[in-house]
């Protein structure tokens, strides 16, 4: 079973704020997790707007580097912009 992680999930791992999260995804092979693009960009939103940009941005790169990340097809970006824009 492959884990596909929300933006949220992500920074609560990264920013080490939910143990829970944690163990869980440590607890996974690298290969059970992943995330789509939109979230792969939204965290690199949050990283380059931050005030410890370098740092972040680092911490970030470390993340994704064990990652997989799943491309939206252009149909289905259609729909989540307009989603969000909701």
């Amino acid at each position: 079973m492959i884990y596909l992680l929300d933006t949220n999930t992500c920074i609560a791992y990264i920013n080490r704020r939910n143990l829970s999260v944690r163990e869980r995804l440590n607890a996974l092979s690298p290969l059970d997790v992943a995330l789509c693009d939109v979230v792969k960009y939204e965290l690199y939103y949050g990283a380059y707007r931050s005030s410890r940009q370098q740092e972040n941005l680092a911490t970030l790169r470390e993340f994704l580097v064990s990652l997989s990340v799943y491309l939206l097809t252009v149909k289905r970006r259609r729909f989540v912009v307009t989603f969000g824009l909701l």
